[in-house]
């Protein structure tokens, strides 16, 4: 394969075939460049002050290049009713925030363009008139359709959970999508029971990792699944007796040797393409395929119904899909977990927000294992001027 930059790297995304897209982005080596070298000018910068300025969100200028990423003024917005706001300590970064900056996110149907940064952690700073879960002071992580890479972003208050005091901002910052993401589809979809047993694939990513915690909660067998023979270790290392590769369709093979060619009862997916017809003949009678992956619905892909005689559930998750009171259910069991200590931070790689390009890089280079997190209070955050936009 040819050398692959920023500026070609959008166009070949959208000609590729799904299964593809996923190895040409670990091509794409993490650069070196920070958010300041990465900006046209620093002349065309000035400090955020809050004073002035109010707030702050990430927007990409020109989307397919990460040097077009900047920060820029805007407005502070009181909570509604049934609102919380929240200061901001640090943003977690989500494969969607690469694909927005790159211009290759897919224009959803109905609605808007999600913004960058959907959970975070901070302290709340101002509470709806609703509200009595938090006040004002309580230090939390959370779910955000509004931008976590900002001073300031409002949440239903059911989407934010109280941050233990022994957790730093930073470990909390990526659990709310990937364990509210986990609990929803493992126990409506999913229907997990103990002495199950899941598959789980991509299992060193966030929402593997959660997936993880919450299976070994219920007492359910795992088999996983994961790209590299680092994340492989690391998993063998969380005491996951069988770990399979990912990247290649050997695995179905496996699972059957494994499961004495009974197959599996759950499935948690994100591998694109063949992954998916594949996964339905490792299923047993009753079985449960949840699709937490984007592409190939995006995409309108045709699936055989045929596996489907055989009681089989197929059930696409994606958390913004859904209302709010909606995950009430889900939220109580997750503040719970919290509370009882069954959940625990998963593992970060944590950037400053002056390093914000270099961590959208080191993402595409598909080799961090967790979450990675930019920390957004403790330095000057530098706002592109009207001109520089």
């Amino acid at each position: 394969m040819d050398h692959v930059t920023e500026s070609n790297l959008a166009e070949r995304l959208k000609n590729l075939p799904a299964d593809k897209v996923d190895l040409l982005l670990r091509r794409l080596k993490p650069g070196r460049r920070s958010q300041e070298t990465g900006r046209e000018s620093n002349s065309a910068l000035r400090p955020f002050v809050e004073s002035r300025d109010q707030n702050f969100q990430l927007i990409v200028v020109n989307p397919g290049t990460f040097d077009s990423l900047k920060f820029v003024a805007q407005p502070r917005l009181l909570p509604e009713d049934d609102q919380v706001e929240v200061e901001v300590e640090s943003a977690c970064l989500n494969f969607r925030d690469v694909a927005l900056a790159l211009g290759i996110y897919p224009r959803p149907e109905y609605g808007f363009m999600p913004k960058f940064g959907c959970n975070g952690a901070g302290r709340v700073s101002a509470v709806g008139s609703g509200v009595t879960h938090f006040k004002v002071g309580d230090e939390v992580f959370f779910l955000s359709a509004e931008s976590a890479f900002a001073r300031y972003t409002r949440l239903p208050h059911m989407a934010a959970f109280h941050k233990p005091p022994s957790w730093s901002f930073e470990e909390a910052a990526g659990l709310a999508l990937p364990f509210m993401t986990a609990f929803f589809a493992l126990l409506v979809p999913g229907r997990l029971n103990q002495g199950e047993q899941i598959l789980i694939h991509c299992a060193a990513g966030g929402v593997g990792l959660a997936a993880i915690q919450l299976a070994r909660t219920i007492g359910a067998e795992i088999i996983a699944t994961a790209g590299t023979e680092e994340k492989r270790s690391y998993l063998h290392g969380l005491g996951i007796r069988h770990v399979l590769d990912s990247r290649s369709l050997e695995f179905t093979d496996r699972i059957v040797e494994l499961t004495e060619g009974y197959g599996v009862d759950v499935i948690l997916n994100s591998i694109p393409g063949q992954a998916i017809e594949a996964g339905f003949r490792i299923l047993r009678n009753d079985g449960r395929f949840l699709e937490i992956g984007k592409r190939d619905l995006v995409a309108g892909r045709v699936l055989d119904l045929a596996p489907f005689s055989r009681s089989l559930t197929f059930a696409a998750i994606d958390i913004f899909g859904f209302d709010f009171k909606r995950l009430h259910p889900i939220v109580l069991e997750i503040r719970q977990a919290v509370a009882d200590g069954k959940i625990q931070p998963l593992p970060i790689t944590t950037y400053k927000a002056s390093q914000l390009i270099d961590a959208f890089r080191y993402m595409t280079a598909g080799k961090h294992i967790g979450r990675i997190v930019v920390q957004i209070k403790g330095e000057q955050i530098l706002l592109a001027t009207p001109h520089a936009t």
